[in-house]
């Protein structure tokens, strides 16, 4: 069993305009791709993609939507080096009756890939810029951290005032992947 590293889509790897439905909006944060192609060399990590896309029971676009963005982000990806294992999403909203395992917090989507890749999750990271991020993370056993881009900056003023902060907080997601490689080596 391998650790890997799970991450959130919108506010984390790429500028969240909010519900992201249309893949020519995709915009990456300057240095992601770099910082995790860097982290996958040195470390052979698998990268998870998880997100909530509550767009979807919205109606506000469809899965195919989804599914489109998703190959956009993973081709800016690619064109760096960044090889995602795969995908998650919950197109899900409990506002609409929808219960289900897969919306973040929840954990089935953190279950799904520790059985199809034989991962490790209590060796993991999750990384994110929201709450349910960082509950995601915790109570499936994975060292949390949070980025202060997207909602991350907003959230965790709130999160410093409960004293519920992750394991540890970064400005973007290439200082997470900096944090994650120190992690790993030690």
């Amino acid at each position: 069993m391998r650790p890997a590293l799970f991450l959130d889509r919108d506010g984390t790897i790429n500028h969240d305009p909010g519900y992201l439905g249309d893949p020519d909006a995709v915009r990456l944060y300057d240095g992601v791709a770099d910082a995790l192609a860097e982290l996958q060399r040195d470390r052979d990590l698998p990268i998870f993609i998880v997100s909530n896309q509550s767009g979807v029971a919205r109606g506000l676009f469809g899965r195919e939507d989804v599914d489109a963005v998703n190959r956009r982000v993973e081709e800016a990806l690619a064109e760096r080096g960044v090889e995602v294992a795969k995908f998650f999403y919950c197109p899900h909203h409990p506002e609409f009756g929808e219960d289900c395992d897969c919306r973040k917090p929840k954990t089935g989507f953190a279950r799904k890939a520790a059985e199809q890749f034989d991962v490790d999750l209590r060796q993991s990271y999750m990384v994110g810029d929201s709450e349910c991020d960082r509950l995601f993370g915790e109570n499936a056993g994975m060292t949390t951290i949070m980025v202060r881009t997207g909602n991350g900056a907003e959230r965790l003023k709130i999160l410093e005032k409960e004293g519920n902060l992750p394991s540890f907080v970064a400005d973007n997601l290439a200082d997470a992947c900096l944090y994650v490689q120190r992690e790993l080596k030690s």
